[in-house]
């Protein structure tokens, strides 16, 4: 598993096979209740994590990526949660600005 700040972790895999010839990548995530006690912090960050997916540029149709909430992040912006995901997607882009 891949860390960015250490508060969120990224793994991929493949995704199965199927009979449909279009593919979308796939998002999963946890943000546990240990980690983030309060249910809107969670629902919080787990929509921030779908919109930067979203937005994310650099998605292999042919993956899932599981996002997981490693420790509490404190009080997170969407620009947080971006920058975080980009560097575990794509880790050349770490001095990169975009």
């Amino acid at each position: 598993m891949l860390h960015a700040e250490r508060w969120l972790a990224l793994k991929i895999q493949d995704q199965p096979k199927s009979g449909n010839d279009f593919q979308k990548a796939s998002l999963l995530m946890s943000v546990p209740k240990k980690r983030v006690a309060l249910a809107v912090r969670r629902n919080r960050i787990k929509r921030l994590i779908r919109e930067a997916f979203r937005r994310a540029d650099r998605l292999d149709p042919t993956k899932i990526y599981f996002f997981r909430v490693m420790k509490n992040p404190g009080p997170v912006e969407f620009k947080d949660v971006k920058d975080a995901m980009r560097l575990l997607i794509d880790p050349s882009a770490n001095g990169a600005s975009g």
